[in-house]
């Protein structure tokens, strides 16, 4: 594209040439009937019309979106742009749809209960195993033997469980 023509383009649509460059297309030298720049496919001479003040950004995206259509890009719009038209298309049923989603969000909340009672579990046995914590430092050893021998015993299971539920 030679510079003077560069010039007469609108910074918008200039950006939108540029992006399109090393895509394989080439801006022609002369605007058509409607005064709209026309952009053409290197390889496979399609042509892509763009307009010559643009308005709003949406013209200048359409463009941009026919443009990754016949060059072959994927769509920036994401996964969600495959499933837009589907309920146009056959063998899709919109309800099946529904009632899928339906049963993942039940998955996703019996998950989520699940893991709250495990969160509950460990809790419990974290505060049991600071309750004996405290009161085998309380006790004196010399007096009091067979209670700081069944409190260790205690200690020693509760970190047992403790550690077969965090492990699984």
């Amino acid at each position: 594209m030679s510079r003077p023509i560069y010039r007469k383009l609108k910074k918008e649509v200039r950006e939108v040439v540029e992006w399109a460059e090393p895509l394989g297309w080439a801006l022609q030298g002369e605007t058509d009937s409607k005064n709209h720049w026309i952009l053409r496919h290197v390889a496979t001479g399609q042509d892509v019309h763009l307009p010559c003040t643009p308005r709003n950004t949406r013209t200048l995206e359409n463009s941009k979106a026919k443009i990754r259509r016949l060059s072959g890009m994927s769509s920036e719009s994401g996964p969600a742009a495959r499933y837009r038209h589907e309920s146009r298309q056959s063998g899709f049923d919109m309800r099946s749809a529904a009632r899928e989603a339906k049963g993942r969000a039940e998955e996703r909340e019996r998950i989520a209960a699940e893991h709250a009672e495990w969160q509950a579990d460990v809790a419990g046995i974290e505060a049991q195993l600071d309750e004996a914590m405290r009161a085998l430092v309380a006790l004196n050893p010399r007096r009091h033997p067979l209670q700081v021998r069944k409190l260790a015993v205690r200690i020693v299971e509760l970190e047992e469980k403790l550690e077969d539920l965090t492990t699984e």
